[in-house]
């Protein structure tokens, strides 16, 4: 602790709540977390925490890690009660839910691909021709419903950007 022993330095409690300085200062500059005190402004500037801060810097991290926008977080914290925080929570698990599922359904789609590589590539070179045969319809795999109602253009739409976006 430092000289005071109610307050802690930023790097103190960096250390407590286990995340980087950094986070701290990103936070502050943010408007999202600010030290309960600061040191002589013609001397040091020095950050300092107070302990009971540990569950809002955490509330704040958790709710920054999970894509919520920092405005809506600051408008959180100026009236924050249990009922809106657990609100937030709930309705961003809703859409954590639904990202693993369309990551589960992805996954399944490039496995299947990887697979079907494979398989094709173990075939040796006198099994493969070509000839002409009568047209006919041929389905493959799963039927998958290709209708306006369906979310299969939405999903697909959806995966093709998220292709693209940088991570």
């Amino acid at each position: 602790m430092s000289k005071n022993d109610e307050f802690l330095t930023i790097s103190e409690f960096a250390e407590l709540v286990g995340m980087p300085v950094s986070t701290l200062r990103k936070y502050e500059k943010l408007g999202l977390f600010h030290p309960l005190r600061r040191g002589d402004p013609l001397k040091n500037q020095y950050r300092y925490y107070s302990p009971m801060q540990f569950l809002d810097v955490k509330i704040v991290h958790l709710l920054y890690e999970i894509g919520v926008p920092p405005k809506k977080i600051k408008d959180l914290l100026k009236d924050r009660t249990p009922r809106q925080v657990l609100y937030l929570l709930r309705t961003h698990l809703d859409l954590l839910d639904d990202a693993v599922s369309f990551i589960n359904k992805t996954r399944v789609a490039v496995s299947t691909m990887i697979r079907m590589q494979q398989e094709g590539i173990m075939v040796p070179d006198e099994k493969i021709f070509t000839s002409n045969m009568p047209e006919e319809c041929i389905l493959l795999g799963h039927i998958n419903d290709f209708s306006e109602e369906s979310n299969f253009w939405k999903e697909f739409l959806r995966f093709c950007r998220i292709q693209k976006e940088p991570m």
